[in-house]
């Protein structure tokens, strides 16, 4: 779906009170940017030498460290804004590698905050379409309400237990489980020890939206925005979601928070942050109140007992500490990397070094997953070609 052509900004930048040009945020970001980019071409030439050092560093002190290359105090705000949105947790608790992997850029007179981020599609009518459409092409072969609560190895296979004492045999197992729930399932398997730690230390991020209704789009305007909105208020961002919808007059707004701000959002109903969001955002589009139809929606990520967490968030280190168990894509087999133990294959975002804590990840894991299952069933076949595996199991 392509996105309508408006005369007003793309994004807006609200901080200290008053919106801010995006020449002036050009201007002020410019050095800091140079010096993030700069730092991002050392990965380049060297990623083994210098990812480790970034890694260790939190984005506080990465900051701090070149704190005179931020004229004012809202470039900093803002940057800390995207750790924020981006990893859902706070920059003292990020590594600055993530920042070096946002890499905002400045381009004359133009500003992309996560130039490093590229969200260039959209699912009309919604991404849950794709996990419906899956469930209808596979009919018979899904079965909801199966709450693993153990794996334990059986030869070269598994034994896979259920809540409810319900129990599969298979052959190949392929564990799409967010860690953060994974750590919750005894698993009776050899794993590398680090591998081990890696489950139960990775968390997921802390992020939510809150979606607001409004009757008229009031933030279409000259001192407004078409897409996103940065702040310094208490949700860093702030986007048109339904701006590739360019025929309707009404609209939602998505308030998206990350660390502590997801915590704050959990307290009350959705109803009263709603009003609060809506209540904050009058300072930066007058006549926001008058337009909203007070119909709002919450996420609740860090609630769900299946999630735990929104997306991939790595603490300091742990992205070059467990690089291993991050599958790479390569045509290259020395460069071509999965993420199995034997007959054991993980999958999901937060082992994808490509596309971490997209839906991409998931999807491409997922694909990669399924042909290392192939692989080693292949290769069995050629070992014992004598015997059949039409009955070999897949869970």
């Amino acid at each position: 779906m392509q996105l309508a052509r408006f005369p007003f900004p793309k994004e807006a930048y609200y901080f200290d009170g008053k919106i801010r040009s995006e020449e002036e945020v050009a201007d002020k970001l410019r050095s800091l940017a140079r010096q993030i980019s700069d730092d991002a071409d050392l990965l380049d030439k060297d990623y083994k030498k210098f990812a480790p050092m970034f890694d260790r560093m939190s984005v506080t002190s990465y900051l701090d460290k070149h704190a005179d290359k931020i004229p004012e105090p809202f470039i900093r705000v803002l940057i800390e804004d995207t750790i924020r949105t981006e990893f859902g947790t706070e920059p003292k608790e990020a590594p600055a590698l993530l920042l070096l992997f946002l890499l905002p850029a400045v381009d004359g007179n133009k500003v992309e905050v996560l130039s490093g981020s590229d969200e260039t599609f959209v699912v009309e009518g919604g991404s849950g379409r794709i996990i419906d459409s899956l469930a209808q092409a596979l009919p018979g072969q899904i079965l909801p309400g199966m709450r693993l609560t153990q794996i334990q190895s059986r030869g070269s296979g598994f034994r896979l237990s259920f809540f409810g004492n319900y129990i599969v045999d298979a052959d190949y197992v392929i564990v799409a489980i967010p860690f953060t729930v994974l750590r919750e399932v005894k698993i009776q398997v050899d794993l590398p020890r680090r591998l081990r730690r890696f489950i139960h230390e990775a968390n997921l991020s802390s992020n939510e939206k809150l979606e607001a209704g409004f009757d008229r789009r009031v933030w279409r305007r000259e001192n407004g925005f078409v897409q996103e909105v940065w702040t310094d208020l208490e949700f860093s961002e702030a986007w048109d979601a339904t701006q590739r919808q360019a025929d309707r007059k009404n609209g939602v707004l998505t308030f998206f928070v990350g660390g502590n701000q997801a915590i704050a959002v959990q307290s009350g109903s959705a109803q009263s942050q709603g009003k609060k969001f809506v209540d904050l955002f009058e300072n930066i589009i007058p006549g926001a109140k008058g337009a909203a139809n007070g119909r709002f929606l919450r996420t609740q990520w860090t609630q769900d007992p299946f999630t735990k967490g929104g997306y991939s968030s790595f603490k300091l280190g742990q992205l070059t500490e467990f690089a291993d168990f991050f599958y790479i894509e390569s045509d290259d087999p020395e460069e071509r990397q999965d993420v199995n133990v034997g007959n054991l294959i993980f999958a999901g975002e937060h082992v994808s070094d490509e596309f971490s804590g997209y839906m991409n990840g998931g999807a491409q894991t997922g694909r990669l997953a399924a042909a290392t299952v192939l692989e080693r069933i292949q290769a069995q076949q050629k070992v014992m070609p004598q015997k059949s595996l039409k009955n070999k199991g897949t869970a």
